[in-house]
């Protein structure tokens, strides 16, 4: 059984190769230029951008968890990004609708280029993994469905907080300064 920590994790190596982060730097740029910034995601993919939401707040970006009670109401201009294994998660694909509605920018990570939420988003990131409904991926995966997306999604997020504070915060000072301590 040791020898499956080691496969998970090359697995893992191999497909973050195929990551295109070099859309990190639009995403960095998307989230810099909004008025405020709302994230929104259900099930583990929506804890893994809670990660993100939470490094935006202590980088002094004014960012809003959808169905938080403290999310404030959404204007013309802001961001909306939304994280997606399958891209048709039916509560996803309806805030993005109503988004679109509202005159918000959209930004949608996903596995599925097919999908409803690709198909609605202003600005598509596709990363690679392997979604809870890829039955016939070309991509495999020896982990749970949706394991490897919702790992791809983290690295991509976690680039994009470090080129965001490489221009805001080079040496992580507010990071540290803004960093939970009731902890």
């Amino acid at each position: 059984m040791a020898d499956i920590g080691a496969r998970i994790l090359d697995e893992m190596v191999e497909t973050a190769r195929s990551i295109p982060f070099s859309e990190t730097t639009r995403l960095a740029a998307t989230v810099m230029g909004a008025p405020r910034v709302y994230i929104q995601a259900l099930g583990r993919c929506g804890h893994i951008m809670r990660t993100f939401a939470i490094r935006l707040a202590q980088m002094d970006i004014s960012v809003h968890v959808v169905g938080e009670p403290s999310a404030l109401a959404a204007r013309p201009g802001d961001l909306l990004v939304i994280g997606s294994g399958t891209g048709e998660t039916g509560g996803s694909v309806a805030i993005a609708q109503k988004a679109r509605d509202l005159g918000l920018d959209l930004l949608v990570m996903t596995a599925s280029p097919q999908s409803r939420l690709a198909a609605i988003a202003g600005i598509p990131i596709i990363l690679p993994g392997v979604s809870k409904d890829d039955i016939d991926a070309q991509l495999h995966s020896i982990q749970p469905p949706g394991s490897l997306f919702e790992q791809m999604l983290f690295c991509f997020l976690e680039q994009t907080i470090f080129e965001i504070a490489q221009k805001r915060d080079p040496g992580y000072a507010v990071i540290r300064r803004q960093h939970a301590n009731l902890e």
